[in-house]
């Protein structure tokens, strides 16, 4: 149909955090894991979908050493999928 050609030729993007506020939150501890980051950005991708992950910066602008670590894990998780 024409409606599902119009749909196919889209560029779709969703918004996720890694815990459950948008932006620095000192009380926010709700993280989610590496493994839950890299199944939503698989599943994802996987759609044509394009997963932007918000990383909210403290006031100082620093990102909190929690986040940098999951996502540093996510990207060792993604790189041993990969070899």
């Amino acid at each position: 149909s024409a409606a599902s050609d119009v749909y196919k030729r889209q560029l779709y993007e969703t918004a996720a955090t890694l815990n459950d506020t948008w932006g620095f939150k000192y009380y926010d501890h709700n993280w989610k894991t590496p493994e839950q980051i890299l199944a939503n950005k698989q599943k994802l991708n996987g759609m044509g979908v394009n997963y932007l992950l918000n990383v909210g910066p403290d006031a100082l602008g620093r990102i909190p050493s929690y986040s940098v670590d999951i996502l540093r894990r996510v990207r060792e998780l993604e790189t041993q999928l990969l070899r």
